[in-house]
């Protein structure tokens, strides 16, 4: 048999609903490989990943428990409770999702890779001696832990 005519019957095969190229049953490869993925992420990394969550729900969370706004957050604002509230969600976002510095600042107004560094250094100074950001960044996990994998 030449590769010309190969190829023709694998491709035809193909087209054939519900069949392989090989005349097994067809698979959802994207679906069983996600599945699988999800289940080793877990037992990896445990409860701290989710590929549920987004910025913007982080961004929400946080909204709510600081009293602002969440278009404050993502804003231009340098009020301090606005400030605070959108370190700390930088921070998480670096935390729970593992965004790049990058992306973060997209999400957040178009800011700088580098003012979403501080933010990330400040608020993990902050956590060591102010109460209110750790019930705040543990609320925000614990709440969030829900929508993990």
């Amino acid at each position: 048999m030449s590769a010309y005519a190969a190829i023709m019957i694998i491709k035809n095969s193909i087209l054939k609903p519900g069949k392989s190229a090989f005349g097994l049953p067809k698979v959802d490869l994207t679906s069983l490989v996600e599945s699988n993925m999800k289940k080793v992420l877990k037992e990896r990394l445990g409860d701290t990943v989710s590929a549920d969550i987004s910025a913007e729900d982080i961004i929400n969370r946080v909204a709510d428990l600081t009293n602002v706004r969440a278009d404050d957050i993502v804003g231009l604002s340098r009020r301090k409770e606005i400030a605070e509230a959108r370190q700390l969600s930088v921070y998480l976002c670096r935390e729970l999702l593992g965004l790049s510095l990058a992306t973060i600042g997209m999400h957040f107004g178009g800011r700088d890779h580098t003012t979403a560094l501080y933010a990330c250094k400040k608020v993990k100074t902050t956590l060591k001696t102010d109460k209110r950001f750790n019930r705040i960044v543990g609320t925000v996990k614990d709440d969030l832990s829900f929508a993990i994998l």
